[in-house]
């Protein structure tokens, strides 16, 4: 197993989130410039 830090972890997933709602804005039709 690698040893990942914490920092690393909370940077992919906050990115992953992000990502996921930029997508999940423009699929309702919202504006996704925030």
């Amino acid at each position: 197993m690698v040893n990942v830090s914490v920092q690393d972890l909370l940077n992919h997933f906050f990115s992953a989130i992000c990502c996921f709602l930029k997508h999940t804005l423009s699929w309702l039709g919202l504006p996704g410039e925030w």
